[in-house]
């Protein structure tokens, strides 16, 4: 018992060092977007896509954090802005998917690069993914008449005219829930792996990643990134690709389905935690990710090994940029 709280305090002490070090210039960041103004020049500037999406122009910040910062920090940009129409849960959970969808690419298309997938199409394809599936979920819950209630969200924004004191003192308790959920998180997902709960979900979704046509040499390696996040499952892939064995359009589509659909258990937990419906972040999201999946594996494995390298792959060995 006590190597197991041990260790979920190591990880929550460097999780919340991490996030801490993102929470504090977010929210100055946005409360000087506020006070000056700026914000609403933002929402005007993007106010098309998010149009697209169903949602207020001032989303794009969120967005703009997730895809610069993670998961984290597009959470913190979220609960850092009212909008003027309280958002409903389709709408929350329309942007924590597109969030999941697009995040932290500073440091994961680094990784997909290094293991084979080139940068430009790694980017587009994540940006892409994240309007399409908000597309997918905006007319699905349109449709449906589900979901249009006003959002019970874990973390209330501040009113963007509460004082300097008011502000600071509502950020600060902000910090404080979102640690205990993360401390939550990390002991529930702990428990998961010493109970073998974690290895059974693996046995239950291998089926689904053979369905879509990937190669059976790629499969473990892509459900660790399923799991536990593309940089886990990516630094493996990145071993994986240089076995001569294994093909590069088959690491290619390992990296397609892990860019766009991971860490399943942990920021999924998350963004469910924090206010996102489970239809969306798990359902809808999974059927999303194995059908565009599926969909780019039988439009390119008709492909020369030369246009795959033209377009998408590029060798570990021999990186080039463009």
């Amino acid at each position: 018992m006590k190597d197991f709280w041990s260790t979920i305090f190591a990880s929550w002490k460097r999780t919340c060092i991490t996030l801490f070090k993102i929470l504090v210039p977010v929210s100055i960041i946005v409360k000087v977007l506020q006070m000056t103004g700026w914000i609403e020049y933002v929402a005007v500037f993007f106010d098309p896509m998010m149009r697209l999406l169903g949602l207020p122009g001032e989303m794009s910040l969120v967005l703009a954090s997730a895809v610069f910062g993670n998961v984290y920090s597009g959470l913190l940009t979220f609960f850092s802005i009212e909008t003027a129409v309280p958002l409903t849960t389709a709408q929350v959970t329309i942007v924590f998917a597109a969030i999941l969808v697009a995040h932290n690419f500073l440091v994961e298309v680094a990784v997909t690069y290094k293991a084979g997938f080139r940068i430009i199409p790694m980017v587009l394809l994540r940006l892409v993914m994240a309007v399409l599936m908000g597309l997918f979920l905006k007319y699905f819950y349109l449709l449906t008449g589900w979901l249009q209630e006003p959002a019970r969200l874990i973390v209330a924004p501040m009113a963007g005219q509460a004082s300097l004191w008011l502000w600071a003192w509502g950020e600060v308790k902000k910090y404080v829930v979102i640690a205990a959920v993360i401390l939550l998180l990390i002991a529930f997902l702990e428990v998961l792996k010493r109970t073998g709960v974690m290895d059974k979900f693996t046995q239950w979704i291998r089926p689904a990643v053979r369905l879509i046509g990937m190669n059976e040499c790629i499969i473990p390696t892509t459900l660790i990134g399923l799991t536990l996040g593309l940089a886990y499952g990516g630094a493996l892939i990145i071993e994986e690709s240089k076995r001569p064995d294994v093909r590069q359009r088959d690491v290619a589509y390992s990296l397609f389905l892990m860019a766009i659909y991971h860490s399943l258990i942990e920021d999924t937990m998350l963004m469910v935690a924090m206010g996102g419906h489970w239809s969306g972040i798990i359902v809808l999201r999974t059927i999303f990710a194995f059908f565009m999946t599926w969909l780019f594996i039988r439009l390119t494995r008709r492909w020369s090994d030369e246009k795959m390298e033209k377009w998408i792959t590029v060798h570990p060995k021999q990186p080039v940029l463009e």
